[in-house]
């Protein structure tokens, strides 16, 4: 999808390369040691949170070519979604809008949802 790096938070700078199928061959893989790493970021992409919180725009109706810097799209842990201290340093709030009861998906699938959406926007401008 164009994707140009993936960066992750974590505790331990391990990662399963087989969740990836390949795909670090072709795109920047980045940890991030710490909080302080993942706040630097802010100087070089827009940080777009994702997830079902009150007053989050559907992305159908979010202009990702309004924003000033290149969107980090930003997703929380399956199950807890986005921390509130993330949800603190978030300039744009996303949601993906779904029926029925259940509020969360597979971060996997919210990431392609979100990935295509801007992919095929980006395609039909061309």
């Amino acid at each position: 999808f164009g994707a140009r790096e993936v960066f992750y938070l974590s505790g331990s700078s391990k990662i399963d390369r087989r969740s990836m199928v390949g795909a670090y061959h072709y795109i920047d893989v980045n940890h991030l040691n710490t909080y302080a790493d993942f706040l630097a970021l802010k100087d070089k992409y827009t940080f777009v949170g994702l997830d079902c919180y009150p007053g989050a725009v559907s992305y159908v109706d979010f202009d990702w070519w309004a924003l000033p810097k290149p969107p980090m799209i930003i997703l929380g842990e399956e199950g807890d979604g986005l921390t509130n201290v993330t949800l603190d340093h978030v300039d744009h709030l996303v949601m993906i809008p779904m029926q029925g009861t259940i509020r969360s998906l597979n971060v996997a699938v919210a990431a392609g949802i979100i990935m295509a959406d801007i992919h095929a926007r980006y395609q039909a401008m061309k």
